[in-house]
């Protein structure tokens, strides 16, 4: 019998580590699991989001959005994204990426883009944003 009360003992005991390790994680949460992605593209729309003075959350991929549509221009050196919330939120919204090695951020996200913006961009850019967006393009 004194053996039969050690293997009960034991397995309480594993039992209650299991217990006492699941309830931890539910009390005290923890990070969602993330997965970065080598996409130079989807790695240049999520630091699109960043702000050096804003220390909040960052959205993630998947998760708080979709990249719902990519178009390429001039050889890939351009990519406008739409962005699509799956929580609607808030509105679609548009990045604008160059292509120098990698992708970098140019404009966005954002829903709306000033004349002073589109100056930064070739006329094929503009025009496929203006006409997206309903925007008068050719303008």
């Amino acid at each position: 019998m004194n053996r039969q009360s050690l293997v009960f003992k034991a397995v309480l005991a594993v039992i209650l580590l299991l217990a006492i390790f699941g309830c931890r994680r539910l009390v005290l949460g923890g990070a969602k699991p993330i997965s970065l992605k080598s996409d130079s593209l989807t790695a240049a729309i999520e630091s699109s989001f960043a702000s050096p003075a804003s220390s909040s959350y960052m959205p993630i991929d998947g998760q708080d959005y979709s990249i719902s549509q990519v178009s390429y221009f001039d050889d890939g050196s351009w990519a406008v994204a739409q962005l699509t919330p799956i929580n609607n939120l808030s509105d679609p919204a548009k990045v604008v990426l160059k292509k120098d090695g990698s992708y970098r951020t140019v404009m966005g996200p954002s829903n709306f883009f000033t004349d002073s913006d589109y100056a930064k961009l070739p006329a094929d850019v503009t025009d496929f944003i203006k006409t997206e967006s309903g925007q008068n393009a050719g303008q």
